[in-house]
């Protein structure tokens, strides 16, 4: 539930709309109390806990997961590998973004990540690599999966066929 819905609903009208979704728990409920009276304070209670849950406290949650849409493999002329990874997340911010990949093995050993440094708000989806990566000979699939700052491992993972 949002503010617009206490507003379309006439539990709030909208001059009294506060500046933004965040602070207006507090005003909500003044504005509820003030038109329904003290017998509407449980129902005030129970819209202010869908508010929370399904508003301002799913938000990071609305995210979801990371998931890993494309990688590639390039081997180097020294024996190590490239690897790129192009990520998919609605990262909304610090709070909640994808904030790493990993190389995987098939035994479930990680031999490479690659930290995100910050949100990718506006560039989605986004491809980082990672250069440097010894990989165990004899090894012809690796698993590239993404992390993010809420969910952790959950999302789409990636099984890239190594070339040799």
């Amino acid at each position: 539930m949002k503010l617009h819905d206490f507003i379309s609903h006439g539990l709030i009208l909208p001059h009294e709309r506060p500046g933004n979704d965040r602070g207006v728990l507090t005003e909500v409920a003044t504005a509820i109390v003030r038109k329904q009276g003290a017998k509407g304070a449980w129902f005030t209670a129970f819209l202010l806990s869908a508010f929370l849950f399904f508003g301002v406290g799913a938000q990071n949650a609305r995210a979801g997961q990371a998931d890993v849409i494309a990688a590639q493999a390039v081997r180097n002329g020294d024996g190590s590998w490239t690897i790129s990874a192009t990520l998919r997340h609605a990262d909304n911010g610090w709070d909640h973004y994808a904030d790493r990949w990993e190389v995987v093995a098939g035994d479930g050993e990680v031999l490479a990540v690659r930290n995100l440094a910050h949100p990718h708000v506006n560039e989605q989806p986004f491809t980082r690599s990672l250069s440097g990566v010894i990989l165990p000979e004899g090894i012809t699939t690796v698993t590239i999966r993404a992390h993010d700052s809420v969910h952790g491992y959950g999302g789409r993972k990636y099984e890239l066929k190594l070339d040799y």
